[in-house]
């Protein structure tokens, strides 16, 4: 029996991590994928990303990321060819699972379910960042190359959530589970910034008044771009195109609004309406009390 909301959330959080079974699959397809690579084009770097490789997935909706550091003399300056190059070796090696492209990546789909969706990033090595960081060029949809650094902006998520008592990525896990449930197109790497950033300026995180205080955030910024705490991407857009960013404020604006609601139940006492009400806003996931 759930006894409180705080509880309830801590037992939503245990649904939402990826399952074994579906962890060693990916690190199977990792191996062939990166045997594939570098037969086909060598590699210096090749970094699982993302929501699996930063402990913020969602079991049976996120996918697995990959960036593949290629060397010199691997890539085309024109990156739309490199993705092609990319999708072609793949398809060679995978002559079954329908690689695709889905810029700025490669898509291996192994199975039914999203976890076993494995996306493949070409990247070329530019610097560092902080003479700490590596500083990769992945492409940028639009035939260029652009700056990115998975291991400066999984440092900066690790650093907030050690702060705030290992509480922000269960948050940032919350908020992809709304993503998917809803079917919101919000990027998941704008997710997990604003998510951080918005934990930054809090003096400790209880998932219900936070998850609310995410949704308001958003609202009252109305999903603008933000930049990249770490210097890396410059501006971090939250959808892909216009239409996709109307959808996607016109349902933070609803789902802020029930969200409020259900904050406002559990202040009040009335512990099964907050919890009927979150279970609205995940769209059926959260437990029962």
């Amino acid at each position: 029996m759930t006894v409180t909301v705080e509880q309830g959330f801590k037992q939503f959080h245990k649904r939402l991590q990826p399952s074994q079974t579906a962890q060693r699959g990916a690190q199977q397809h990792r191996r062939s994928i990166q045997a594939c690579l570098e037969a086909n084009f060598g590699l210096n770097a090749f970094r699982r990303t993302g929501s699996f490789g930063n402990g913020t997935s969602v079991a049976n909706c996120s996918d697995v990321d990959y960036v593949a550091g290629l060397p010199p003399g691997s890539y085309q300056k024109d990156s739309d060819r490199t993705l092609k190059q990319l999708r072609d070796a793949l398809a060679r090696t995978f002559p079954r699972t329908g690689v695709k492209r889905s810029c700025p990546a490669v898509v291996a789909p192994f199975g039914q379910r999203k976890e076993e969706d494995t996306e493949v990033v070409p990247a070329k090595y530019i610097g560092q960042r902080n003479g700490r960081f590596d500083v990769f060029a992945i492409p940028n949809c639009s035939g260029g190359w652009m700056p990115t650094s998975p291991d400066a902006h999984n440092a900066y998520v690790i650093e907030v959530n050690r702060q705030r008592g290992q509480k922000v990525k269960p948050l940032i896990r919350f908020i992809k589970a709304w993503k998917y449930a809803r079917q919101v197109p919000i990027s998941s790497f704008y997710i997990e910034l604003f998510v951080a950033r918005q934990a930054a300026t809090q003096n400790g995180i209880l998932y219900s008044r936070d998850v609310v205080g995410v949704f308001n955030a958003m609202e009252r910024t109305d999903l603008t771009r933000i930049s990249d705490p770490m210097g890396v991407s410059g501006n971090v857009q939250p959808c892909r195109t216009r239409s996709r960013l109307n959808t996607a404020r016109s349902r933070v604006r609803s789902t802020a609004k029930k969200a409020r609601q259900a904050w406002q139940a559990e202040c009040n006492g009335q512990k099964r309406r907050a919890f009927i009400l979150w279970n609205e806003v995940f769209s059926g996931g959260f437990p029962s009390p």
